[in-house]
């Protein structure tokens, strides 16, 4: 009987990653992200630790000429048909399992020596000479399972925290989930979905390239821009 492991990670923004992998054998690697050629790797691990870097390749991204008809934004049918489909495509998301990686970050920039008097110092090393730096980092790996309209349930593989989050956490997928099928998404405060039925009272849309991913769907990359 075959029996085949499978383990999945995500790199944080710098691209870096780990493998919780121990078995000096043949490992099949692949590496993928959206707007880029997904990568297969087969490796020969003689001995551990391991370090394996790949540099993916961007997708050939193509944008024909545009021929406007009657001053029409390609762009804005795009968005259009997305508008018209929110029901049909909000209820395939309606349940899901899904790999999580949030990475929290607090910088500061010139900070002063004093405060109203009171010596700040360097905060625990965290400031270099320009009194600049990174004094709190979170990062967090786990698998999550969602159910609409809020059950979540969430298994941390991973987490790393560095410094005083001073009462604010991202170590958890509790408050990341952000639904732009929905007219507004919570930041705080309620942001306008990019696929609101009003979206174009405040947003303005350019059709930037479109490609095909490894499944070969359909990507149309599209920018949107804030009206005010």
């Amino acid at each position: 009987m075959l029996k085949i492991l499978t383990l999945d990670t995500t790199t944080n923004e710098n691209g870096k990653y780990e493998l919780n992998y121990t078995t000096t054998k043949k490992v099949t690697l692949l590496f993928q992200y959206l707007g880029y050629k997904t990568q297969k790797q087969i490796l020969n691990i003689p001995n551990f630790p391991y370090e394996f870097d790949v540099t993916l390749q961007e997708e050939n991204f193509q944008l024909k000429e545009v021929v406007l008809e009657n001053g029409i934004n390609p762009a804005d049918e795009i968005i259009k048909k997305a508008i018209a489909n929110k029901k049909i495509n909000a209820d395939k998301t309606d349940k899901f399992e899904a790999d999580f990686y949030s990475r929290g970050i607090f910088k500061v920039k010139d900070i002063p020596e004093k405060f109203m008097g009171i010596e700040i110092g360097d905060i625990e090393g965290s400031l270099d000479s320009t009194r600049s730096g990174v004094i709190y980092l979170s990062e967090t790996v786990s698998k999550i399972k969602f159910e609409k309209p809020n059950n979540l349930k969430e298994e941390i593989i991973a987490s790393k925290i560095a410094g005083n989050d001073s009462g604010f956490s991202y170590n958890t997928a509790l408050n990341t989930n952000y639904d732009f099928y929905e007219n507004y998404v919570e930041f705080g405060i309620n942001m306008v979905s990019p696929i609101a039925n009003n979206a174009f009272n405040y947003y303005r849309y350019k059709l930037e390239s479109v490609f095909y991913d490894d499944k070969n769907q359909l990507i149309n990359k599209i920018k949107v821009t804030p009206k005010q």
